[in-house]
């Protein structure tokens, strides 16, 4: 009786930890977007040099965010491997070291005055931000056949958490107007700290959960391969092609959110804070009520998926035609809810879609897309940025409409694959 309480204790802390990881990672990805724009934008920035031209700084804009999920694609897989390889253990703590080393030259990048430290900064950043898929697994190892769905499910608690929590922490404390000891430097030293003190919660707690395979051969083009999978198999083709615009929709909206708000509101980093704030507790809200409360209510799945499309279009006509502050609240609560059902539901499809033995291979394929949509769509931004403030809006309407065509095409066929 005490080893299985024993045992029960030593998951409990070992859960914990994981959670943290996937926590740390996503508040990587969120602290910068309310700082990034006003690094760039701010006249009184001392990031970039004094007179650069805004062609100059849209393009800049697009580099800082892209490095992060382009660097992100091509690690994630090999980093998946490396842990199958010489453990999760030594992976994650090689991880979250990277991380807070990526948030320190950050810091240091700002109070330098130097942008080539803050490019440095975000391909760290990215490079070990892999970590996630690595917790996730872990948890599955970790895990039983009656509690794997409940604990799955409490990553995307730690998921959504972070998504509220780190454009709050980056808003706030990169605002000296709050505390004359805040810095746009702030919000990367506090990363900093969460990082570390996550490495030695993980380096206490945390042991070994998967049986290492020195043998076994990491595979350092996996990305791509994943990539190109996802479109070559007939299977999944349909539901690929329907995620990867999902994933360009949304990105595209979350990414030029930050550039909109200072242009056309002239928002301080406080305030971007709270807008991005207000998308993750709408997706918070999505994720933990407002999912299974549809679910009850409407049997079909596709019809549900049709549900959260509706709901970014409309997300895309208000942000993109609209001018009043308050519709453009109403729009991101809309996109939040729109991306948290058809994301949820898109890995759904995927994973009824293969026997279980490619689980693995079909969830690589999921963050292969996602990872590829980011980085372009950041890419994007620059140029989209010089010719019109709300483009990205309307793009994101643009892929929104052609997802739905493309589902209402396929519904049929999406249904049989669930049911079967």
């Amino acid at each position: 009786m005490n080893n299985k309480n024993k045992n029960k204790d030593d998951n409990w802390k070992v859960f914990f930890a994981l959670f943290f990881v996937i926590f740390v990672d996503v508040i990587g990805l969120c602290i910068v977007f309310p700082i990034i724009a006003p690094l760039v934008y701010d006249v009184h920035s001392s990031l970039l040099p004094a007179g650069l031209s805004l062609t100059a700084k849209n393009w800049i804009y697009a580099l800082l965010l892209a490095l992060w999920p382009l660097c992100l694609f091509f690690s994630a897989p090999i980093l998946g491997d490396l842990s199958d390889k010489f453990g999760r253990k030594k992976v994650l703590l090689s991880c979250l070291f990277g991380e807070a080393i990526a948030y320190s030259i950050g810091a240091a990048a700002i109070s330098m005055q130097s942008l080539s430290l803050m490019v440095i900064s975000r391909i760290i950043a990215g490079i070990f931000a892999g970590s996630q898929p690595i917790a996730q697994a872990a948890i599955a190892d970790i895990s039983t056949v009656e509690n794997k769905t409940r604990n799955m499910s409490k990553i995307v608690l730690a998921t959504t958490l972070g998504v509220v929590l780190g454009p709050l922490i980056g808003g706030f404390t990169a605002n000296s107007h709050l505390f004359s000891f805040f810095s746009y430097a702030t919000p990367f030293q506090v990363a900093t700290v969460i990082a570390l003190l996550n490495a030695i919660l993980l380096l206490v707690t945390f042991k070994e959960t998967h049986i290492v395979q020195h043998k076994l051969k990491v595979k350092w083009m996996k990305s791509i391969r994943l990539f190109t999978d996802a479109f070559k198999s007939e299977k999944i083709r349909v539901i690929s092609f329907i995620f990867f615009l999902i994933m360009i929709s949304w990105s595209i909206y979350f990414q030029g959110l930050a550039f909109f708000l200072i242009k056309e509101y002239a928002f301080n980093t406080s305030k971007i804070g709270f807008f991005y704030g207000l998308i993750g507790i709408a997706s918070a809200m999505t994720l933990t009520f407002g999912m299974n409360l549809l679910a009850k209510k409407i049997k079909q799945e596709p019809i549900l998926f049709l549900l959260g499309l509706i709901a970014m279009i409309i997300c895309g006509i208000l942000s993109s035609f609209s001018t009043a502050i308050y519709l453009q609240c109403i729009a991101a609560v809309l996109g939040a809810f729109g991306v948290a059902i058809t994301y949820t539901l898109s890995l759904s499809f995927y994973s009824n879609s293969v026997g279980e033995g490619k689980q693995g291979w079909i969830m690589g394929i999921s963050g292969s897309l996602s990872g590829a949509g980011w980085a372009i769509t950041a890419l994007a931004i620059g140029p989209m940025s010089g010719i019109r403030d709300n483009l990205s809006f309307v793009t994101m309407l643009i892929s929104a409409v052609a997802c739905t065509i493309i589902l209402l095409f396929s519904m049929k066929k999406i249904q049989r694959k669930i049911d079967s």
